[in-house]
């Protein structure tokens, strides 16, 4: 069985503390302040980029979601447009997900600029039921 994979368009909250690789504490805090905004919102001509067989999360899928459809039928995504800090030495992306009954999470990452490129991702809060 495939699943229905959904987008949710709705903005994502920044998690609560969590892990913050040491120097990044500005950074995280201006990514508090600001508040994340949702990829396809900030980059909507990222949306036909999608597979067709994704779509946009309706609050009808939501309330499925919630009253416990199968696990394998559905699959709500959010995902946040990345964060650059002002001074362009840290990137802060978050995704949450929902799917049947209890089932869903939030993953907030870090990565810090290196030579070459970015630093390997620094979970800083990641929650899953």
């Amino acid at each position: 069985m495939s699943a229905d994979t959904l987008v949710d368009l709705a903005p994502i909250e920044p998690p609560p503390e969590g892990r913050v690789p040491k120097g990044a504490e500005q950074a995280i805090a201006e990514w508090r302040r600001k508040g994340p905004t949702n990829l396809f919102t900030a980059c909507p001509e990222l949306k036909p980029s999608l597979p067709k067989t994704v779509r946009a999360a309706t609050a009808e899928d939501f309330a499925a979601v919630r009253k416990g459809r199968p696990a394998s039928s559905l699959f709500i995504t959010g995902i946040m447009a990345p964060f650059i800090s002002r001074d362009g030495r840290y990137i802060i992306n978050s995704q949450r997900y929902h799917c049947s009954g209890l089932c869903g999470g939030v993953t907030a990452t870090i990565r810090t600029r290196q030579a070459g490129g970015w630093s390997k991702r620094t979970i800083i809060f990641d929650v899953m039921s």
